[in-house]
């Protein structure tokens, strides 16, 4: 429900969702409030874990009309006798579509963790009978396969040319806090293919970080050199997840990203040919209106549109001014590192056309503003319907809200034009004559924007008409855009001793519809001017643009190195805790730029943090890691958690946030969340469950893109093609409710 960022911020606040969950969640899918069938039958107990040396880690699963388990130390046993503490951490993994909008009822499955602190350390082999509430169970501690939920990694895989590679250690026991102790001791990396130990060292203390909310020890895993697959374990403590080690894993983690793009294309059905995830074609049809942008289109249209091309964002179907970024990243990552992408790379329709795949997903990006485009050059603001639909009641392919065009704008025109002549000059050496046909259309945006330079109902966009104006030049050679290119990098920058207004700045990771349309900058809107071979430069303003880059690659540089702990550079709303490509920009520009190392190993990083190395455990990408994401906010992936698929892979949630709001449809969620999400240690706050918007929702261009960048940039330089590891990511633990048997 894109109930994105920008317009949560704007003067239509939550409106949208709160109509949809009212008007539509709740159309009889349950029976009468209390007599509801539960997801799951009652409390049951999975597995035991552990925490820390001494804390074991009782696993249940229940629904949302159970009362939690005790954490009462009475109320358990461990060899006959009680436990020196108790303490419970509740949290839900599934979340059901609306079933009484009135009560703001949302079924939802918990997973319940009880820690159990003994009064001794674990034994390797020895058996324990543990008395809990849903009965008497035997368990025999194995380090090697006992799950140590502590123990944090990339969950996927580490990059082989990282400089530094990291296991971590961070023990919180829910309602206890932070875990007592000192370092687990050693540690040995263990090759799941002969169970051999490939590296062993001793943990190394981190720093005190009140985000964090517990110790943090970290395990150096530099000195793996074999690709493969491998898990971390600790002697008395446990292992940990899964992970790969080399270009495989790379490969795989930026071919789901990349992918994630396709799984969001509007106007084509997405085919059983290239994906388990399939449906059929939608919003083929646009009503034309001068509905001026960004809100709802009340106004009806006496015109239509034939179209397809771009991207959906999470929950609903609208294509606006500020999805004009996306197309920006994917051509940005292919213009740094255009040998690290391929023809047929990707899986998806276009492969085999002689275009690398990379480009083919920036194009089809492109596709959607070329049918906005009119005969005099303007180019529509995108598309909108009166409201959005609502979750678990249509997909793409079976919505029946009428979308409507926007009127032409100044921000869409010239970030059109831009983005042609960028695609063009790229895709130039493919396919000669379809990048023609793109330049033609850049000049022609060009020119219809120009005409309306003094026209002061025009909304002007000084940082659009900056990039416009360099791609034509780096696709023309015309000194004429290089001049206008020039003049507005002096204003935006500065060189000219005035500082331009609000939001008409370089910033890159703080932005919303308003910034962008208002006039913001971004790496990708003059990194081509720093690097085409042969193009005439300005001195001055290339040597500003480049220290503006490497200023921002440092400073990410810097506080990641003094950060003795868990690799995160924000934690705050909308994506920032868990849309590392925002950094990643940086770094990987400073990286194209100067050939540094250490630029690199900053971005990698910051990727395991966002793929599971990070204080909850948990991989913010659907389809990734043995913890993604289980229920998104994302429409089409309702009927396929129903078939126990689970959610389309390659979306990035927005993960971790300060604060997660009070209203109902929130707090249906939240409320079973123990200890509460606001109270938690910052890095802790994080739960599954479609309606917490500001965790579970996601944008093309605010998380997708920018870590799909980040992961294109990282692919192996030898490139490799299609799945090389199953897609999909790990089931709920239990797996989702209703799901066929071995799902």
């Amino acid at each position: 429900m894109d109930i994105s960022s920008e317009k949560r911020r704007s003067r239509l606040g939550l409106r949208p969702l709160l109509l949809a969950v009212a008007v539509f969640a709740g159309s009889g899918m349950a029976d009468a409030l209390g007599q509801e069938k539960p997801l799951t039958p009652g409390r049951q107990f999975l597995q035991f874990e552990t925490a820390a040396p001494g804390v074991v880690v009782l696993v249940f699963r229940d629904h949302d009309r159970s009362q939690p388990p005790s954490d009462d130390p009475e109320d358990y046993a461990v060899d006959g006798a009680p436990p020196l503490r108790a303490g419970r951490q509740s949290l839900p993994i599934y979340e059901e579509k609306c079933t009484d909008w009135r009560a703001q009822r949302y079924p939802q499955v918990i997973m319940h963790r009880i820690y159990l602190v003994l009064d001794r350390p674990f034994e390797e082999g020895r058996t324990m009978r543990i008395r809990h509430p849903e009965g008497e169970t035997d368990w025999t501690f194995h380090a090697a396969t006992t799950r140590c939920e502590s123990l944090h990694v990339n969950q996927v895989g580490y990059h082989a040319e990282a400089g530094k590679r990291r296991a971590y250690y961070g023990p919180w026991l829910g309602s206890l806090g932070a875990a007592e102790g000192e370092s687990p001791g050693r540690f040995q990396v263990i090759d799941i293919a002969d169970e051999r130990v490939a590296l062993e060292g001793d943990w190394q203390p981190g720093d005190l970080d009140k985000a964090i909310g517990s110790p943090v020890y970290l395990a150096g895993l530099q000195g793996l050199e074999k690709q493969g697959a491998y898990r971390l374990v600790v002697p008395g403590l446990g292992s940990s997840d899964p992970f790969g080690f080399g270009d495989p894993w790379a490969h795989h983690i930026f071919y789901v990203h990349a992918r994630g793009f396709y799984h969001q294309r509007c106007g084509v059905p997405l085919e059983a040919a290239f994906t388990p995830w399939h449906r059929a074609a939608c919003h083929q049809t646009l009503e034309i209106t001068e509905a001026p942008p960004p809100n709802m289109i009340r106004e009806r249209g006496e015109k239509t549109l034939k179209r397809h091309g771009g991207h959906h964002d999470a929950g609903d179907f609208d294509i606006r001014m500020v999805h004009t970024l996306a197309a920006g990243w994917l051509l940005n990552a292919f213009e740094l590192y255009p040998e690290k992408f391929t023809d047929g790379q990707l899986d998806i329709p276009e492969s085999a056309n002689g275009v690398p795949d990379l480009l083919d997903e920036a194009l089809f990006s492109l596709r959607g503003w070329e049918f906005l485009q009119e005969n005099d050059g303007g180019i529509r603001a995108g598309f909108e319907s009166d409201r959005h639909p609502a979750y678990g009641e249509v997909t793409a392919a079976t919505d029946s809200l009428i979308y409507r065009t926007y009127a032409r704008h100044a921000h869409t025109t010239l970030a059109g034009a831009a983005l042609f002549a960028y695609a063009g000059r790229l895709l130039r050496p493919f396919d000669a004559d379809r990048a023609a046909e793109l330049l033609t259309r850049a000049e022609r945006a060009w020119e219809f924007s120009r005409g309306r330079e003094k026209d002061r109902s025009w909304t002007w966009s000084r940082g659009a008409a900056f990039f416009a104006a360099g791609q034509l030049y780096l696709a023309t050679g015309e000194e004429g855009y290089h001049e206008r290119f020039v003049r507005e990098g002096r204003f935006l920058f500065g060189l000219d001793g005035k500082q331009a207004a609000w939001p008409q700045r370089y910033h890159g990771i703080y932005y919303n519809l308003n910034t962008v349309a208002g006039g913001a900058v971004f790496t990708h809107y003059f990194a081509g001017y720093l690097i085409q071979p042969g193009a005439a430069r300005d001195a001055e303003l290339a040597g500003e643009l480049r220290r503006q880059i490497l200023g921002r690659a440092m400073d990410a540089r810097t506080k990641l190195e003094k950060r003795r702990g868990y690799p995160y550079l924000s934690l705050q709303a909308w994506g920032q805790s868990t849309a590392v490509g925002r950094w990643g920009d940086f770094l990987m520009h400073a990286h194209r730029l100067t050939g540094e190392r250490s630029y690199r190993d900053a971005a990698c990083l910051l990727a395991d943090w966002a793929l599971g190395a990070n204080p909850v455990g948990r991989c913010f990408t659907t389809g990734l890691g043995a913890r993604p994401p289980w229920t998104p906010t994302h429409l089409d992936s309702y009927p396929w958690l129903q078939a126990g698929l689970g959610p389309v892979p390659g979306l990035v949630v927005y993960g971790i946030t300060p604060e997660v709001g009070g209203r109902p449809y929130i707090q249906a969620v939240a409320g079973n969340v123990y200890p509460r999400l606001n109270d938690r240690p910052l890095a802790r706050r994080y739960t599954d469950g479609w309606s917490v918007i500001g965790q579970n929702e996601f944008t093309v261009y605010e998380t997708m893109a920018p870590n799909t960048f980040l992961h294109a940039c990282l692919a192996p330089d030898q490139p490799l093609r299609g799945a090389l590891f199953p897609v999909g990511g790990s089931a709920p633990p239990g797996g989702y409710p209703g799901a066929p048997a071995g799902r």
